[in-house]
């Protein structure tokens, strides 16, 4: 029997709950870049299996002294799955099978398997409950990290003092105070397969006289068989604080983290034969301020009451050691100028590229032959993503059932390289490139692009550019805009954000007591109602928050092309019974 398209046996069976499915992908044919059509085929699982002993001991040895003991056990598996059929030249129109192709490939076949099992323990002591002492361990035992380096051992230490119960302070201002203090270690192994440099199977192929060959080739990454685990440790200490019945509270943490041995993939000579090592990249410290304050301004007897929090972090980071070579840079954009770098001495993570020359006074060297300015013959670092600080403001307005919150967000600096503002500046989509016919001169100083140095008059003053240049000129071509160096394109972030309104009500007991719900609750809301980045380009409306996301987690600060940010509105019943 013929079963043509669009006949109901056509259609695809429902599908049992948890059954997998393959990916597809159809081309049909008549089009000019895969004219025999084409039918792809991707099988995918990823399975992940967890498996927890956990003992717990309680135990209080008298009124005033406790104890609680944690011991456990862990064993996780991830498996990854993925086999991909190529079936090119589809025989029918509509017939979207890979047996109704020509020819069928088993173009990908890859397994990865992880394992990890662990043991640990957490021993917490109490005294007069004020006074808090825990320790805490693990061992881990990872399948991807060598033999001699597959087990690892992190510990960890804890102590607080409610010290207002301590001191027996029941009066006065404060109501609640607290000190505490931590030191903890954690390990992290590597990804699977980052260990043993193998060759990789390719397609096999038949000679004319009909003979196969079977083939592999190395990739372009070395793995290094002495992988260690990655180490962080963090020291912190802080304190908590409780005001006038409290309605003032204060939560203020400082601490200071160190990053051992971080796994990453570093450039390397292609002379090797490699363009990237796998290696344990130097020591990264991270040390910030976290201030939480809660605030009731109005508390009144008829139930208004409104709340208002302030959420402030400041973190700086910096590269103590980034290996033999003091530096490593990731790339991370596919543009062989332009990436990330670790720079011992710097932050963690700086933007790299191409900078323009200048002076001494900071003016822009200009050739005076083009009337353009011209880069520095080496890469240079052009900013840092990460933001200088971050606020959070959250207002909860409530009465009689009725809520009303808001919550406003800015963040402090942070540089990012915006492909999407040097796109639609250079093909003169945004308002303020509507002039597009007029000579402009770029503002500098003539410059010697040999010795990148500035032209003087017979003075000894540095000559003002007035050379002009077309639209074209000023942007194409290593002109001064999208084109030019990569710095033109590094934009300040700063950004306050409006994230969310919600507005409630919650249905009075009275209402509900002849109804078989225990409560009810109806509220609207909205999120990213509004934004600003004043430091972007004017008319581009460009949302910071929506960076093109690199696979590489420690590559930041670039926007290859993002879509645009979307507002979001919900309603949103909830009840009991």
């Amino acid at each position: 029997m013929l079963i043509k398209p669009g006949n109901p046996l056509n259609k695809p069976l429902h599908r049992l709950p948890g059954n997998p499915q393959p990916r597809r992908s159809i081309t049909r044919k008549g089009g000019s870049a895969i004219p025999l059509g084409r039918i792809l085929t991707q099988d995918l699982t990823n399975t992940e299996m967890d498996y927890n002993f956990i003992a717990t001991v309680t135990k209080d040895f008298s009124e005033t002294f406790g104890f609680r003991a944690l011991i456990g056990a862990n064993a996780n598996e991830r498996a990854y799955n993925t086999r991909r059929v190529t079936g090119t030249d589809i025989i029918q129109t509509g017939l979207n099978l890979t047996s109704a192709t020509a020819t069928q490939i088993v173009d990908r076949d890859f397994r990865r398997l992880r394992r990890l099992y662990g043991v640990y323990t957490d021993l917490q002591f109490s005294f007069k409950d004020a006074y808090f002492l825990g320790f805490v361990a693990r061992n881990d035992w990872a399948s991807t990290l060598p033999s001699n380096n597959r087990s690892y051992f992190y510990p960890g230490v804890n102590a607080s003092v409610v010290f207002t119960d301590a001191l027996g302070i029941s009066s006065g201002p404060l109501g609640f105070g607290k000190i505490r203090a931590a030191y903890t270690k954690v390990g992290r192994e590597a990804d699977p397969y980052q260990v043993r440099t193998v060759y990789e199977l390719g397609s096999a192929y038949r000679d004319a006289a009909g003979a196969t060959f079977f083939n592999a080739s190395l990739s372009d990454l070395l793995k290094n068989s002495n992988l260690r685990p990655e180490f962080t440790t963090e020291f912190e200490v802080g304190t908590e604080l409780q005001f006038f019945k409290n309605r003032v509270n204060v939560d203020l943490t400082y601490f200071t983290r160190d990053s051992k041995d971080q796994i990453i993939s570093q450039r390397i000579a292609s002379s090797s034969g490699f363009t990237n090592k796998v290696v344990n990249a130097g020591t990264i410290n991270n040390r910030g301020i976290e201030l939480g304050l809660n605030l009731v301004p109005v508390r009144l007897a008829n139930g208004l009451e409104w709340n208002s929090y302030f959420a402030y972090t400041r973190i700086r980071t910096k590269v103590v050691d980034a290996g033999p070579q003091k530096e490593i840079f990731l790339g991370g954009t596919g543009l062989s100028s332009l990436g990330t770098i670790h720079r011992s001495g710097e932050p963690y993570g700086q933007i790299f590229g191409t900078k323009n020359a200048r002076d001494a006074e900071g003016n822009l060297l200009i050739n005076e032959t083009t009337g353009l300015p011209f880069t520095l013959p080496t890469s240079q670092i052009l900013g840092n993503p990460a933001p200088d600080f971050t606020l959070g403001w959250n207002n909860t307005i409530s009465f009689k059932g009725i809520t009303l919150g808001a919550l406003i967000d800015y963040r402090q600096g942070g540089k990012m390289w915006s492909s999407t503002a040097a796109s639609l500046l250079l093909r003169g989509q945004l308002k303020l490139s509507e002039d597009r016919e007029g000579l402009r001169v770029v503002p500098g100083v003539y410059g010697d692009p040999v010795t990148y140095e500035p032209i003087l008059d017979g003075d000894g003053k540095a000559i003002k550019n007035t050379t002009g240049v077309s639209a074209f000129d000023y942007h194409f071509t290593d002109g001064f805009g999208a084109y030019g160096a990569d710095e033109v394109s590094v934009y300040d972030i700063t950004t306050i954000r409006l994230r969310e309104v919600t507005l409630g009500y919650s249905l009075p007991k009275t209402l509900l007591n002849k109804t078989p719900f225990g409560s009810a609750r109806i509220s609207l809301s909205g999120r990213n109602l509004w934004f600003k980045a004043p430091n972007m380009l004017e008319g581009l409306n460009f949302d910071p928050e929506l960076l093109s996301t690199l696979p590489d987690l420690n590559i930041q600060g670039f926007d290859l092309g993002a879509t645009p940010s979307t507002r979001r509105y919900g309603v949103n019943l909830s009840v009991t019974f």
